[in-house]
């Protein structure tokens, strides 16, 4: 699937040019959730044409990168490990076609002989394992990421310790237009977030923690973060119900859009000015996904209007 052949689904919006940006021809960005099952998968493009993979799950990854014609990922990014978002990563990592430059990781190391062997291949096929956390930015063309979580030298030890402890990353282009990666975060990860970054994650595009779980969520993290859109990744009639009902109840406050219903996403965010939102399958295919105040329009006739207000 390349992206020519997504369906015509777009919705654009202007931001406010406060924060006005003398590249803007340069600064832009894009973000494709890939649909990729029960899982995760986020690949990045800066406005210089180098990218980004945050996990990876099975093998739909790599299907996807390859049918647009990466050839180089500048960085591999796991937030936990989890099978369902590592999964894909060994395709990708021995792929003939697509080169791995580093590896960002918590180092959060569970007993587990899958998670091991990756590791063990990231050495054997010589790519940097970095291992990052509060504190850690990196800058990579007209895009900064800059990680909020877990904490420097001290892993939470909650009941769900592998999920609490997935890195977070804020992605901000020079205008300052940011986009949030949450990982699988549930209630104690998002607390410590909140404690040491309240105003960093304030942001307008959110990818929502651990599939739409209702512990991902909550009103007073979402009034904290005040995203205009979120993006849910999940699979279709999945064994767990996801994206549960009371985390919905939350997001829908603002517009959703969900892998399992809208396929792959694309979010591109055009420097200061507007974005928008792509959808694989159809509009109708999501009906009473979109907010209210989402305009439907096509791709040879892309409305704006001026960017919500925080509420």
């Amino acid at each position: 699937m390349d992206e020519s052949s997504l369906l015509a689904d777009t919705f654009a919006y202007k931001f406010d040019d406060t924060h006005a940006s003398e590249n803007f021809g340069a600064d832009t960005y894009k973000v494709s959730f890939i649909d990729v099952g029960q899982g995760d998968s986020e690949l990045i493009q800066t406005g210089s044409g180098n990218y980004i993979l945050i996990d990876a799950n099975d093998s739909s990854s790599h299907r996807y990168i390859e049918s647009i014609g990466v050839a180089e990922l500048k960085y591999m990014v796991l937030t936990h490990p989890h099978s369902d978002h590592y999964s894909g990563m060994r395709k990708i990592i021995t792929s003939s076609t697509i080169t791995v430059d580093n590896f960002l990781y918590s180092g959060y190391s569970p007993t587990n002989s899958t998670y091991r062997s990756l590791i063990t291949l990231l050495d054997t096929q010589s790519i940097q394992r970095i291992q990052v956390a509060d504190g850690y930015v990196i800058t990579v063309d007209n895009l900064v990421l800059n990680f909020y979580h877990p904490p420097t030298n001290d892993f939470l030890k909650t009941a769900s310790k592998i999920n609490d402890n997935s890195l977070l990353v804020r992605v901000s282009n020079r205008a300052g237009i940011k986009t949030l990666f949450t990982g699988d975060l549930e209630t104690a990860g998002w607390g410590s977030v909140v404690s040491r970054h309240s105003t960093d994650i304030e942001v307008p595009f959110l990818k929502a923690a651990h599939h739409g779980s209702a512990n991902g969520i909550s009103q007073p993290i979402f009034n904290t973060i005040k995203p205009f859109a979120t993006f849910i990744s999940c699979g279709r009639d999945n064994v767990f119900h996801h994206p549960r009902q009371a985390a919905l109840n939350v997001y829908s406050l603002r517009p959703i859009y969900r892998t399992d219903t809208n396929g792959t996403i694309i979010l591109a965010v055009t420097g200061n000015i507007e974005y928008s939102i792509t959808t694989e399958k159809s509009y109708s295919q999501a009906t009473n996904l979109i907010g209210a105040d989402v305009v439907q329009t096509s791709n040879e006739d892309v409305a704006t209007s001026d960017f919500p207000p925080d509420d």
